[in-house]
């Protein structure tokens, strides 16, 4: 078999029309699923892509496309049982059937958009809980069943039930998923291709696809192995066997339930389980919700016939359940959720449509004989290893099959009762228990057709209403809202009792979510509740007490706002004023920075105090810088520790800290070198205002011209500053250069002035308004080589 690869997946992020790719969460052999997100509506999709990687393989431009061989046709007809199936899928809208939004082909392929869920398959539910109730079972499949009704009453039958295809989400609803193998059960044009089955859940008309005798009591066969399993752990014989059995001895193999799990679940349960197991058709119940009646021990099931109570089944039939209760039930039990459903369901029992007449010929060789023909012909063409491993099991199938035909068709004359017939035909059985069925399924036929229809509708309104409210669509004033659909459902019938129970859950609901949003101080989301009361008329003295304590709560956020507010605006109008005195950080309450942290204390994202805070942290670098420029360094020192009281970005502080322990140890081997070369020390010239202004002239020229080069010259950078200098030469267009006291310091050599840039012009040419950042010192001293320089 060939290996599926990664190389066959969409990428993440791969847009399928608005649609787009997040993960993949499924495959098969027909099929990848993937997790995508629809940009149109903002939710969360599920999207299954047709790609049979056994004969099909994606390009580099995301095409898929056969695989070399006689491959194109078998995809050809795969794509287009993939559409076929979206299209069954949307025609049915029920809440217990996956949800078909779209489908569309692209990349020579087909997309099925659905409805996510999240939750888990059955058979991995199976595993996990093996303890699994009547109660449970009941509650799983019951709704699926009214689901599969409609499918059934439109003409369809899904072909392929098994625990891995149902599909139990978080909030514990049942889904049926995977119509892939869906088909009209009525048509007589089906292509004989290889039927598609699921060993073990698929019953034996299945395997002789293309007669016309498959219908709902094939699905009503998968469900009652799907129960099989979920009881056992174990898969029932598969039905192929079951027919070589009956074959070689008349014994059929099936090890009955009512048997091996007795005691366990009530004996009605069980033996209703059996009678969906049957291996000929017509002693199987024909329609789904008459089954789901005696599996709720509404009607009683029939006992199981001589043949399948022969000693030789009965001596092998010990099987050791995955659990075991000691409380034996002899009624069916159900929870209340089960109840109410089977109470909405119930007048939408129907007989299904019989099928057409059977045909003589049985055409399973013939399927069969096509298979192997196809596998053959690939296989000589080098095909995969799965072709190999299957010819062998087709083989034997076809012969088994044509034989087990032939036998149950009548061609054997020596065994009666055998060949099957389609419902709705008679049936030659003396079995009491059969005519009691007939009589039980006649009588529902009989039901007046528009007393269905309307049951159905009040069902479906009640449904969607119930789902509309575990949504939170409670009263919205649109058509998706459970008010709407409890008010539809009260319009056609005024007694309906859940309905009314409905309106008056949502009533309670919004009454609770008002009063909790009104406790978190969320008013508007409380009147939002409030108004939907209001729009279903509910005027409730509960409501009028809610809507008081908003106003009360309301005025009185109102004034703390406005008292919260003038509390701000003075606080920052006492910061402006220590800024300007430059109390900064000092004295300890009494400077501009402890007021700007009360405010954002109260409001985090005020601008006024962030801008504040800003400035004063640009005060200290720009100290800091001047400190070092000036061999300061203690006073450096002390600029440091105030920047990490203000919070200064880490890494700035760590620069700083950096370049200010460098400085200190250029100092101390300054002071080395100096004391080891006291007599060869050099006289360094004393400095003068008038050769310190030419300087700074200079300096000041070749920061007016932006001309790098030429302030490289002239200065002795800090750390930081030529940076500073390349980012506004890159920033700036223009700027003037003001120089202001300038003053001779004596006792250090050196010649002070401030530098302030003003009329800044951006690249863009607009005006900027220059912050601290814009004022800072410089130093003119002699080097070492008696040369003059700017130290900044």
């Amino acid at each position: 078999m060939e290996l599926r690869n990664n190389t066959n997946e969409l990428a993440e992020g791969y847009l399928l029309h608005w649609y787009a790719i997040k993960s993949v969460i499924g495959r098969g052999g027909f099929g990848i699923t993937y997790l995508a997100h629809d940009n149109n509506l903002d939710r969360s999709v599920a999207i299954k892509e047709f790609m049979p990687e056994d004969f099909a393989m994606r390009s580099e431009s995301s095409k898929v496309l056969p695989k070399p061989g006689k491959k194109e046709k078998l995809y050809k007809w795969g794509l287009r049982r993939f559409v076929d199936e979206a299209r069954t899928l949307a025609k049915f809208n029920h809440p217990n059937i996956v949800r078909v939004l779209s489908v569309f082909e692209e990349n020579n392929t087909a997309y099925m958009v659905m409805e996510y869920a999240q939750g888990q398959d059955l058979s991995f539910v199976f595993k996990k809980d093996k303890k699994f109730t009547e109660e449970n079972f009941l509650d799983t499949y019951i709704p699926i069943m009214d689901g599969l009704s409609l499918v059934h009453e439109a003409g369809f039958i899904h072909r392929d039930i098994k625990p891995a295809n149902i599909y139990l989400c978080d909030n514990n609803a049942p889904l049926l998923l995977d119509f892939g193998s869906a088909r009209q059960s009525m048509s007589e044009t089906s292509k004989p291709l290889t039927s598609l089955v699921t060993f073990g859940y698929a019953p034996f008309e299945q395997y002789n696809e293309g007669t016309g005798k498959e219908g709902p009591w094939t699905d009503i066969y998968s469900l009652g192995a799907s129960i099989y399993f979920g009881i056992t752990g174990k898969k029932p014989v598969d039905a192929l066997a079951r027919g070589g059995s009956f074959l070689d001895n008349g014994v059929d193999t099936y090890k009955p339930l009512s048997i091996i799990a007795k005691g366990n679940f009530s004996d009605n349960f069980l033996l209703a389980v059996d009678n969906a197991m049957m291996f000929k058709i017509e002693e199987r119940p024909s329609n789904i919700m008459f089954w789901a009646d005696m599996l709720l021990g509404k009607v009683d099931a029939p006992q199981l016939p001589d043949y399948m109570l022969n000693a030789r089944v009965l001596e092998d039939a010990t099987v050791v359940l995955p659990w075991s209760t000691s409380n034996t039930t002899q009624h069916t039990v159900m929870s209340k959720s089960s109840q109410r459903k089977l109470i909405d369901v119930h007048g939408k029992r129907q007989t299904a449509k019989s099928g057409s007449g059977t045909s003589k010929k049985s055409r399973s060789d013939t399927i069969l004989l096509d298979s192997l023909n196809e596998i053959s012909k690939t296989s000589s063409s080098g095909s995969s290893n799965s072709n190999k491993i299957w010819l062998p099991v087709l083989l034997v199938a076809s012969v088994v099959l044509s034989v087990v035909v032939a036998y149950f068709s009548g061609a054997f004359n020596s065994v009666e009762h055998l060949a099957v017939q389609p419902v709705g035909m008679p049936v030659d059985s003396d079995d009491d228990y059969q005519r009691q069925l007939l009589s039980q399924e006649t009588k529902i036929r009989k039901t007046n057709p528009s007393q269905i229809a309307r049951k159905r509708k009040l069902a479906s309104l009640i449904s969607n209403a119930k789902r509309e409210f575990a949504k939170g669509n409670f009263a919205t004033g649109n058509e998706d809202s459970a008010y709407y659909y409890y008010t539809k459902a009260l319009e056609m019938d005024e007694k309906n009792q859940l309905a009314k129970d409905g309106i008056y859950n949502i009533e309670n609901e919004l009454h609770a979510l008002a009063n909790k949003a009104y406790e978190k101080n969320e008013f508007k989301k409380s009147r939002v509740y409030l108004a939907q009361l209001n729009f279903m008329n509910s005027n409730t003295e509960e409501g009028a007490i809610i809507q008081e304590k908003i106003a009360l709560g309301q005025a009185k956020k109102i004034k703390q706002q406005k008292q919260r507010k003038a509390q701000i605006k003075a606080w920052l109008e006492q910061a402006s004023v220590h800024k300007k005195n430059k109390r900064y950080l000092f004295p300890k309450n009494k400077n501009a920075f402890e007021l700007y942290q009360k405010v954002l204390e109260i409001d985090s994202e005020n601008k006024l105090a962030k801008n504040g805070i800003d400035n004063i942290q640009q005060y200290y670098i720009i100290l800091f810088n001047a400190h070092l420029a000036s061999a300061q360094l203690k006073n450096a020192e002390k600029d440091l520790k105030a920047m990490r009281k203000i919070s200064v970005a880490s890494p700035i502080l760590k620069g700083m800290q950096e370049t200010l322990n460098s400085y200190k140890k250029k100092k101390l081997a300054k002071a080395a070198v100096k004391k080891s070369k006291a007599p060869k020390r050099i006289v360094v010239k004393s400095i003068n205002i008038s050769d310190a202004s030419k300087k700074v002239a200079l300096f000041k020229a070749a920061l007016q011209e932006r001309n790098k080069r030429k302030i490289k010259d002239l200065s002795v950078f800090v750390s930081g500053r030529e940076q500073f200098v390349d980012q506004l030469i890159q920033q700036y267009r223009r700027y003037a250069i003001q120089v202001t006291g300038l003053r001779l310091i004596p006792t250090d050599n050196e010649v002070l002035a401030n530098i302030q840039l003003a009329d800044l012009v951006d690249i863009n040419g607009n005006k900027v308004i220059p912050g601290n950042w814009s004022r800072f010192k410089i130093v003119v001293r002699y080097n070492k080589k008696n040369d003059l320089s700017v130290y900044w």
